[in-house]
C-alpha cells in the first residue's frame, strides 16, 4: 500500500531529524495550541512558526503535507518529536520548487529545499508536491478519532504515534479527499498499528492492526 509506504518513509524521517540542514533564526515563544491560541506546541502553533519560513525561503508556496513523528494526546508535538511542514509550488514539476520546515519542540526550525532535500530522505515522487491541503490548525480531533477507533478494535501495545497528512492520492477510500494516516509503533519504532482518518470529516476509514 502506497499509504503505508509513505508512513515508513515519515518514519525514516523522524529517526533522521536533526540532521544536516538549513538552520532558521525563527524561534517560537511557546504560543500556540491545536488553533494557535493557548500555551503548547500543537499544529497552529507550528504553522505559525513555519509560514514565515516558507514565505522567506519559497514565496508562493502552498502546503501540501504535515507530518508529526512523535504526536500527543492532544494533538501537540512531544518534547522530542517534530512538526514537519511541506510546501510546494503547484505550477510547477514535482521535481522544482519544493520546501520541507521542521518545527522543534523549542520552535527552532530546520529546513530543506531542492537542493539537499532527496539527501535527507524527502522524495517529490512519494509525495504529489501539485495538490495542496487545507491550512489545518487543530491536530487533536484526528488524534481523538484514530485513538478510539484503535481502542474499539482491541488496541494495540504502542509507544511512538506518527502523523502524516497529504491529499488522497492513492486511489483508496474514493470520496476522501485530504487523509491523516496514523502509524502505531513501538518502543524500537516497529509498526504495531495503522489508522487512516478523513482530516476534513474526521471520519476513521479504516484500522489495521499488524
Amino acid at each position: 500500500m502506497r499509504l503505508v509506504y509513505r508512513l515508513m518513509l515519515v518514519l525514516a524521517l523522524v529517526l533522521g531529524v536533526g540532521l544536516l540542514g538549513c538552520t532558521s533564526n525563527t524561534d517560537g515563544d511557546g504560543d500556540g495550541d491545536g488553533d494557535g491560541d493557548g500555551d503548547d506546541h500543537g499544529l497552529g502553533w507550528a504553522m505559525d512558526i513555519a509560514d514565515p519560513v516558507r514565505d522567506a525561503e519559497l514565496a508562493g508556496g502552498s502546503l501540501i503535507g504535515i507530518a508529526n513523528g512523535d504526536i500527543t494526546d492532544t494533538g501537540e508535538n512531544d518534547e522530542n518529536g517534530v512538526w514537519e511542514l511541506f510546501y510546494g509550488m503547484l505550477d510547477v514539476s514535482s521535481a522544482e520548487e519544493n520546501l520541507v520546515v521542521q518545527v522543534s519542540y523549542d520552535g527552532s526550525t530546520v529546513f530543506y529545499d531542492d537542493n539537499n532535500m532527496r539527501d535527507h530522505g524527502y522524495d517529490p515522487d512519494v509525495w504529489d508536491y501539485s495538490l495542496e491541503i487545507p491550512g489545518y490548525r487543530d491536530a487533536e480531533p484526528w488524534v481523538t478519532a484514530a485513538q478510539d477507533a484503535l481502542d474499539d478494535a482491541g488496541g494495540a501495545e504502542w509507544v511512538h504515534r506518527i502523523l502524516e497528512v497529504f491529499t488522497n492520492d492513492s486511489g483508496d477510500y474514493p470520496g476522501t479527499e485530504n487523509m491523516a494516516y496514523f502509524m502505531y509503533a513501538d518502543e524500537n519504532y516497529y509498526p504495531v498499528a495503522f489508522v487512516f482518518v478523513d482530516a476534513d470529516t474526521n471520519e476513521v476509514l479504516g484500522v489495521l492492526i499488524v
